[in-house]
């Protein structure tokens, strides 16, 4: 990856009657960069996200003849912290969010460069492509200010 390292625990099993390995692997990424994971799973341009991550899961990939994304199996924990969104309209909407919970509505309909860095914890699940978040946490550095 571009700018992130990891280490994996596991096994990478080659199956004789299935089409492929199955692999289970513990992975830890410690320094990484979300557009990197992005770059790997989403695609999308612009990347919709950039910020520092943090993650533990338990990664299964399947054996069989199918897209990768969809025998991919994910179950862990991941932190991304001053996560920036890429697209201007979502950011534009957190810098308002931000300004608005500080008490500054008039600067919310006109701001500039505000660009609130966000913070967001994870419990989640990825199946077939579809992710599962049971409990999420985000974080708006403004709106916890005192």
């Amino acid at each position: 990856m571009l700018h992130s390292s990891f280490t994996s625990k596991g096994k990478i099993v080659h199956m004789k009657n299935a089409h492929g390995h199955d692999i289970e692997l513990d992975v830890v990424l410690g320094h990484a960069k979300i557009e990197d994971l992005l770059k790997l799973g989403v695609k999308t341009d612009p990347l919709i996200m950039t910020g520092a991550v943090a993650m533990k899961t338990r990664l299964l990939l399947l054996p069989g003849p199918a897209d990768v994304a969809d025998r991919l199996r994910l179950d862990g924990t991941f932190h991304v912290s001053e996560g920036h969104f890429d697209n201007d309209k979502v950011q534009n909407r957190i810098d308002s969010l931000s300004l608005r919970s500080r008490g500054k509505p008039k600067l919310a309909h006109a701001h500039g460069e505000e660009n609130v860095k966000v913070t967001c914890k994870e419990r989640s699940r990825l199946v077939r492509e579809y992710s599962v978040f049971p409990s999420c946490t985000s974080r708006f550095p403004a709106l916890t200010q005192t």
